[in-house]
């Protein structure tokens, strides 16, 4: 993370700040935590950020990329091909450390050309740079060993070398800053130790200690208040008092949920800007010294890959995703500050209190998701299943939060839920063959259905409230045959089907709850989708192939084959003309139901996990095993003319990469 503030008599008073987000980076203006620019592709991960004015630098792989208003403008390599790590901007020099520590190169910014390289010896391994404050081409090391060494950029020569105070055991040096003092920095250590060194008369200032973790970012106030910040790998925030000997003032832990990557005071002003692996960057804001820093704006997202996607509305805008983060987030394709997570309730400072993750006191990772916009004014309308949980969980996107209805089955765990087209019922199916409705509105039980064929006697309206501080105890229970796979209602109320684990698909009589009608397919069921306008039910076997069956005539219409391995997610199209389907293969593949013939097919550098389609037909998101985002695909077929063909597996199936941060502004294919 970098944060820069643009000076000069013209220019507004704007902060910038710019995050990395894996290969690629992004600039938020921090006023309203807008999105500026997003930088081009680096094509390796990004290991450092600097900026001048309006230029971006970026270390990624072997050279540096120098960017403006996010267009690659040129770039900067290392001449044996060694990785790049930290970079600085020294006037018209831009210095940059090899990532195995065991030189410096140094070039002109304007021409590019290498001015001189630094080779360290070989019991010294820089890990971090800094130009202290007025020293004419001179910059500060810190290493691998604790040592700091001062070098001569114009002689390449060795002025001075720091020992560290304790040469017994000295610990690796994380961070370096400077102070608002000059000849005084500040050195962070992989221990968690914090010095304040004067480095023109080699003392040591003042020495303090994190308990929470190393120490992987310093920050000093720079509006005349003594304060310094620091941050630590378990993601804790720290301020020191440095006119009281150092007397720490706030340890705010769990400040991030993984380690802090950058941290920052924005010039003149008592707000804390930083960064973190968990995908999220925040605002802190100290209202005086000695004040609790409160959040006063963030960016975020999933901080483990999303599982589960779909779209959610008409207008194919929005995006609902469940991660294995336990989070349920809504996400806008359109603008990213619309974008949130739904709450589960305020267990921060219980977590603070217990010293452990926010995360740890959410609800289990998102299983199966189902939705419905139609009555989102009125009451809740999603539903979601949770991993090896007995109880189903209702929220309310238009309140950004969990629901006040639980619904829960009597044995098993749930696995399947849907809502209804017209949005009052949630039905959800059970580990142990249970299928029940719910009021959506009133959190009362309805109905039951039997896959036994008899319907059910109990129909005693239940309200299950459960209090949003509640946790559910996880019991893994043992699946059987009949363990509901699917579940799903057609466009009127009348029917709802359901698959079993043992390869069945029971359709029941929504309003009686009778089985009237069952079929049984060669293999397992392990998901369903129907498309309510056309009728069509897509069913997921376990034998590699998708089986479309015709819900009016209860059929076997069509059998999509070709797949090389387990299926993993499907969705049909805004028409019902097409099927795509992602595989464990690393496969996307599209079909067209009408001739049951493959048309479209592409390889992923990773596995699509969840897959689906916007309801307009535009775009098709996808969300991958290893990848924090949501990628979004054109459907070309919407903007131009495209001719379909049959094609053939064996030879036409391309890998693609994935779509970048940026967009498609040289995708020529």
């Amino acid at each position: 993370m970098f944060v820069h503030s643009p000076r000069g008599a013209l220019a507004r008073p704007t902060v910038n700040i710019v995050t990395s987000v894996g290969t690629s980076w992004m600039m938020w203006d921090a006023a309203s935590m807008s999105l500026v620019f997003v930088g081009k592709d680096a094509g390796s991960e990004i290991r450092s950020l600097a900026q001048t004015g309006t230029e971006v630098f970026a270390s990624a792989g072997e050279s540096v990329i120098k960017y403006y208003r996010g267009k690659e403008l040129g770039s900067y390599r290392s001449t044996d091909g060694a990785k790049l790590g930290q970079i600085a901007i020294f006037g018209e020099q831009l210095l940059a450390l090899k990532e195995n520590g065991t030189g410096l190169v140094i070039w002109d910014v304007g021409s590019r050309e290498l001015q001189n390289e630094i080779t360290f010896h070989a019991t010294f391994t820089a890990t971090a740079v800094l130009h202290p404050a007025t020293y004419l081409n001179k910059v500060l090391v810190g290493s691998q060993q604790g040592q700091l060494q001062l070098w001569n950029l114009r002689t390449c020569s060795l002025i001075h070398t720091f020992k560290h105070p304790r040469l017994a055991s000295p610990s690796p040096v994380t961070a370096l800053v400077q102070s608002p003092a000059v000849d005084v920095v500040g050195v962070g250590h992989l221990d968690g130790t914090i010095q304040i060194v004067d480095i023109r008369q080699g003392e040591l200032v003042m020495q303090v200690r994190m308990e929470e973790g190393a120490v992987t970012g310093l920050a000093f106030r720079m509006d005349g208040t003594p304060i310094l910040a620091s941050s630590s790998s378990t993601g804790s925030i720290a301020t020191w008092d440095l006119s009281r000997g150092g007397r720490i003032i706030h340890v705010h832990r769990g400040a991030h949920e993984q380690a802090v990557s950058g941290l920052e005071w924005v010039a003149g002003q008592p707000l804390l800007i930083s960064s973190s692996g968990d995908n999220s960057v925040k605002q802190w804001l100290y209202e005086s010294p000695e004040a609790v820093p409160r959040l006063l704006k963030f960016r975020g997202g999933h901080h483990a890959p999303p599982s589960c996607i779909r779209y959610y509305g008409e207008d194919g805008k929005q995006i609902l995703t469940g991660g294995r983060d336990r989070a349920l987030r809504y996400t806008s394709v359109v603008r990213d500050s619309r974008s949130y997570e739904l709450s589960q309730g305020s267990y921060a400072k219980k977590a603070i209190n217990m010293k452990v993750s926010v995360s740890s006191f959410k609800y289990p990772a998102i299983t199966s998701l189902s939705s419905s916009s139609t009555r989102s004014k009125d009451w809740e309308d999603v539903l979601t299943a949770h991993a090896d949980d007995p109880v189903a969980r209702t929220w309310r996107v238009q309140d950004k939060r969990l629901g006040p209805w639980t619904f829960e089955v009597e044995d098993g765990v749930v696995q399947a839920v849907c809502v209804t087209a017209c949005g009052n019922f949630g039905l959800l199916g059970s580990s142990n063959g249970e299928i029940k409705m719910w009021n959506m509105q009133s959190g009362k039980e309805r109905k039951s259905f039997s896959l036994t064929g008899s319907p059910s006697r109990d129909h005693k309206p239940r309200m299950i409230a459960k209090s949003k501080s509640k946790m559910t105890k996880i019991q893994p229970v043992k699946k059987t045959t009949q363990a509901i796979t699917g579940l799903v209602t057609d466009a009127l109320n009348t029917t709802v089907v359901a698959s079993t684990l043992d390869g069945k698909l029971n359709f029941f009589d929504f309003h009686s709850t009778q089985l009237v009608h069952d079929l049984q397919l060669p293999s397992s069921v392990t998901s369903l989708d129907l498309h309510r306008d056309s009728g069509l039910l897509s069913v997921t076997c376990d034998d590699l192939v998708i089986r479309l069956v015709d819900l009016e005539t209860r059929r076997l219409v069509r059998e999509l084959r070709g797949f090389k391995d387990r299926i993993l997610d499907s969705c049909f199209s805004p028409d019902s003309r097409w099927l795509i389907a992602s595989a464990l293969d690393s496969t996307i593949r599209t079909f067209d139901i009408p001739t049951g013939r493959l048309v479209d097919a592409f390889r992923t550098a990773s596995i699509a996990t969840s897959i689906t389609i916007s309801p307009t037909g535009d775009f098709l998101a996808t969300a991958h095993v290893d990848s924090l985002g949501i990628h979004l695909w054109a459907n070309k077929a919407q903007f131009a003319d495209v001719a379909l063909q049959h094609i053939n597996e064996a030879d036409d199936i391309l890998q693609l990469g994935l779509p970048s941060v940026q967009g498609v502004e040289d995708d020529a294919g």
